[in-house]
C-alpha cells in the first residue's frame, strides 16, 4: 500500500478554525459538498492518507514518561518545550504541536463520517461505502485515544467530574470546541470503535488500514485503560480468536539482528500499524538512552534484549525495536499486546491459571530456551505479567497511561529524572499526569487548562 501525502493547506485552515474558534476563519465555505470530497474515491483516499492518519499519535506521553533518560549534554541541547516535557515543568507552548497534530486526522475522519451519513442507501448497500465509514470511526475514535491518554487524567470513579479532551464530531469548523468530562470521552471513544466493528472487515488488507481485528484490540486497550478487566478480557479474547500470530524471536529467519532495526515493518504480528509524530526529539534513540533498571530486568535468555537494544560507546543503551523497521516510534496495536492485556484481565478475574497459560504462550516466542512461569500468589502472578507488559511495549506511547492506570489501581508509581545535580520528581497521582493543553488553545477560547497543585 503506498503512503499517500495530499496538500492539506485548506484542511489545516478548517482544523485551526475548529479548534480555536476564531471568527476570521469561519468564512471559509462550511458547505462541504464538492465532487472532489464527496465521491467514494476521494473518502477512501482521505482515508489512506497515512502521513496524516497513521503518523499523528501523540507523543507528548511518552516524552514524559520513564522509558528513557536524557544526559546532561543532551538535555541542554534541547528545546525549551522538549525540556519542560522531560521535566513534568507546566509550560506555555504554541501551534504546531501534538495536540494539533492530533486533531487533523480527527477532522479527516469527520469529513468521511458526514459524507457517508449522506449516503443512507449505500452504507446499507454498498460495502465499499461501509468500509471508509468503519475507517473513519475507527480513525475518530483511536485519535481521540491517543489525547486522553495525554491530557487528561486516568479514568476513575470521578470520571463522570474530571476533565477529559475536546470532542470533535462533525467536519463544521463552526461548532465551538469544549472539554468533555473523562466519562464523556471515554464513552465517545467506545461507541466510535463499536459502531465501526458493524462496518469493517475483518481483517484489512493492510495494516494501516482499520478491521474488525483492530477495533476489538482498540477496545480492549481503551477498557484496560479504565482498569475495566472484564471487557478488556472478552474484547481482547474476541481480537485474538481471529487472528493469533506472533513473531518468534527464536527464528533467525523472521529477524536479523544485524540490522539497525530489526523487528520488520508490517509483519504478522501488526494488527494495526500506526506510529507516534516526530515532534519530541528527545524520544529519537540518538538522545534517549534507556533506563536502566528497565534494562537490567531483561533476562539473558530475553531475546528482545537483543534485539530490542543497541549497546552504545557510553556504557548505556538505546532502543530500536520498533516495530517500524526504522527509527519511526511505532504506536499501532500488536497481538502481543493483545496477549497481555488477555492475560492481565483473566489473573485479575481470578482466572490465574488461564492468565499465566496465556502469559506462557506469548513469553515462549521471546524467549530462548523459555521456561514456563510459575507463580505462588495472586499478586505474584499479576505482577509477573505486568513485568512482562514493561519489557514488551516499552516507547510505543503507553506508559504514561499505564502509569496513570495502574495507580488508581494502587500500585503508587511514581517517577524521578536527574540532570546534573538537580531532581525532578513527580508523585503517583500527582496532577501533572495530565499534561497542559496548548496555550494558544486556551487563550483563544474559553477551553479549560488543566490545574496543576503540586
Amino acid at each position: 500500500m503506498e503512503i499517500i501525502k495530499l496538500n492539506i493547506g485548506i484542511v489545516v485552515t478548517l482544523v485551526l478554525a475548529m479548534l480555536t474558534g476564531c471568527s476570521q476563519y469561519l468564512d471559509v465555505k462550511s458547505d462541504m459538498k464538492l465532487e472532489t470530497i464527496a465521491s467514494i474515491e476521494s473518502l477512501e483516499l482521505l482515508m489512506d492518507a497515512s502521513q496524516i492518519m497513521n503518523f499523528n499519535v501523540n507523543s507528548f506521553g511518552e516524552a514524559s514518561a520513564d522509558d528513557y533518560w536524557l544526559d546532561a549534554k543532551t538535555y541542554a541541547s534541547m528545546n525549551e518545550n522538549a525540556r519542560n516535557i522531560y521535566t513534568w515543568n507546566h509550560f506555555n507552548y504554541l501551534f504546531n504541536n501534538d495536540w494539533a497534530k492530533g486533531y487533523l486526522p480527527i477532522y479527516y475522519a469527520n469529513l468521511v463520517i458526514d459524507r457517508c451519513k449522506e449516503q443512507a442507501v449505500n452504507l446499507t448497500q454498498n460495502a465499499r461505502w461501509r468500509t471508509v465509514y468503519g475507517t473513519a470511526l475507527f480513525f475518530r475514535g483511536f485519535q481521540h485515544m491517543g489525547q486522553v491518554f495525554t491530557y487528561a487524567k486516568a479514568f476513575d470513579t470521578h470520571a463522570e467530574n474530571e476533565l477529559g479532551v475536546v470532542l470533535r464530531t462533525s467536519s463544521d469548523p463552526s461548532i465551538k470546541s469544549e472539554r468533555a468530562t473523562n466519562q464523556v470521552t471515554y464513552e465517545q471513544i467506545l461507541d466510535d470503535f463499536k459502531l465501526s466493528l458493524q462496518y469493517l472487515p475483518i481483517k484489512a488488507v493492510h495494516p494501516m488500514r482499520p478491521s474488525k481485528w483492530a477495533s476489538y484490540a482498540a477496545i480492549a486497550r481503551l477498557y484496560l485503560a479504565m482498569n475495566d478487566y472484564v471487557n478488556a478480557y472478552k474484547y481482547a479474547d474476541s481480537c485474538i480468536a481471529i487472528d493469533q500470530s506472533l513473531l518468534n524471536f527464536n527464528d533467525p529467519g523472521s529477524l536479523n539482528v544485524n540490522l539497525a532495526f530489526p523487528i520488520p515493518r508490517f509483519n504478522k504480528e501488526t494488527i494495526f500499524y500506526a506510529q507516534l509524530t516526530t515532534s519530541q526529539s528527545n524520544l529519537n534513540p540518538n538522545n534517549a538512552l534507556i533506563d536502566t533498571l528497565l534494562y537490567h530486568q531483561y533476562a539473558q535468555n530475553d531475546l528482545r534484549k537483543v534485539y530490542y537494544f543497541k549497546n552504545n560507546t557510553n556504557g548505556y543503551v538505546s532502543f530500536k525495536g520498533n516495530f517500524s523497521g526504522a527509527i519511526d516510534l511505532f504506536a499501532g496495536i500488536t497481538v502481543a499486546e493483545v496477549y497481555l492485556i488477555k492475560a492481565e484481565s483473566e489473573i485479575k478475574l481470578d482466572k490465574i491459571e488461564e492468565g499465566i497459560k496465556t502469559l506462557n504462550d506469548f513469553a515462549a516466542n521471546r524467549y530462548r530456551n523459555f521456561s514456563m512461569f510459575s507463580y505462588a500468589s495472586k499478586s505474584e502472578a499479576l505482577s509477573l505479567v505486568r513485568q512482562e507488559r514493561r519489557k514488551e511495549l516499552l516507547m510505543r506511547g503507553l506508559r504514561w497511561i499505564d502509569v496513570k492506570r495502574l495507580n488508581v489501581d494502587g500500585e503508587q508509581i511514581g517517577m524521578e529524572r536527574k540532570v546534573n545535580s538537580e531532581k525532578f520528581l513527580i508523585s503517583p497521582n500527582s496532577s501533572r499526569f495530565a499534561l497542559p493543553l496548548p496555550a494558544d488553545i486556551v487563550n483563544g477560547t474559553s477551553i479549560k487548562q488543566n490545574e496543576y497543585n503540586d
